[in-house]
């Protein structure tokens, strides 16, 4: 069940009515075109997701769009949190076209003909979002309950490569076809419910309540 469904975030809608604003001849036109553009690009991977999640038991999952929580070092973001009673999983989602290769020095990137694009480490990205809210929800005292880590490429043409057969970039990095089997696994693996419904419930109103909107920038 949906608590907080997929929406654009306003600070996308800002981005994009400050593209269409500035003028052609504006200094920093092209880098508040491409702002716009990659966080919009961002937004449609996302909103993909719903797709696949759809499917699952709604009695089972609460599931939420965006969120973003304040910490000791300012604020942390994730795409979609969704939450059991038996464990609770992040998804970071990535829109990237083409082909991503992940090697022996901890690198994610994109090769298109004798051109590197060098993209932030997703699973070291999700790993820190995965201490951060342990370390949220220790903060406010709820139940420990087993939380699970994903990082979905949105895209069907995304080509993913492990260039080290990595088993940590094997298990938590997937196309997005693959997430309902993944998650079907996460099930089996976790038999035991650590919290209430009412826990739960207690723990999304408080999730909704400290939820941090980005601020617009126009």
């Amino acid at each position: 069940m949906y608590i907080k469904p997929p929406e654009i975030p306003r600070h996308i809608l800002a981005a994009q009515a400050l593209d269409v604003r500035t003028p052609a001849s504006h200094l920093f036109k092209e880098k508040i075109r491409i702002r716009a553009a990659n966080l919009l690009s961002g937004y449609k991977g996302e909103n993909v997701m719903h797709y696949q999640l759809q499917f699952l038991p709604e009695d089972d999952f609460l599931i939420f769009h965006y969120i973003r929580l304040s910490d000791e070092y300012k604020h942390f973001q994730i795409d979609y949190l969704l939450l059991s009673r038996w464990f609770y999983l992040i998804i970071e989602v990535k829109n990237i076209y083409d082909n991503i290769s992940f090697d022996d020095l901890g690198q994610a990137y994109r090769k298109i003909d004798n051109n590197v694009e060098v993209f932030t480490n997703p699973v070291e990205q999700i790993s820190l979002q995965h201490r951060r809210l342990l370390s949220w929800l220790s903060t406010f005292d709820f139940p420990s309950v087993p939380i699970e880590k994903i990082v979905v490429y949105s895209r069907d043409d995304t080509y993913l490569r492990n260039l080290t057969n990595d088993k940590n970039i094997s298990d938590i990095v997937m196309h997005r076809d693959k997430v309902l089997s993944k998650i079907d696994s996460l099930i089996d693996k976790h038999q035991t419910a650590r919290v209430s419904k009412q826990q739960l419930l207690d723990l999304s109103r408080h999730i909704l309540n400290e939820h941090v909107p980005e601020k617009m920038t126009a």
